[in-house]
């Protein structure tokens, strides 16, 4: 009759914080000797602590030459020279995200421009 198996996995501490570890359980049945090899994931550290987008980011940038981008400084405002003319936005993501969302808003009041129609990107 088949039984349950206890497993315990203890993580290094030497390893380093949100660091990912893994391996095999390998079991050998003892009637005939067959292997079985169960594998496992880990995460060490707090994973839902983790900020998908890091306090440098999101930036704007400006294209310089095809495909070169230069930061505007932090404290710069750019007013668009055009309706046609289109920023870039750069962003690093340190973590996965689920939805992606790129409003646009007053500079003054932080308001959405429009109720419905502020989002200029949407991503799943």
């Amino acid at each position: 009759m088949p039984g349950a198996i206890g497993v315990s996995i203890a993580v290094s501490g030497a390893l380093a914080e949100q660091s990912l570890y893994g391996g095999y359980l390998v079991l050998t049945r003892q009637s005939d000797g067959q292997v079985f090899r169960v594998p496992y994931a880990g995460f060490k550290g707090d994973y839902q602590a983790i900020a998908a987008i890091g306090a440098t980011f999101p930036q704007i940038s400006k294209e310089t030459a095809l495909n070169t981008f230069s930061l505007a400084a932090p404290a710069e405002v750019r007013t668009l020279a055009s309706r046609d003319e289109i920023p870039n936005v750069r962003l690093h993501f340190d973590h996965q995200v689920r939805r992606l969302e790129l409003r646009v808003v007053d500079a003054t009041t932080g308001l959405p421009l429009h109720d419905v129609f502020s989002n200029v990107y949407e991503q799943n």
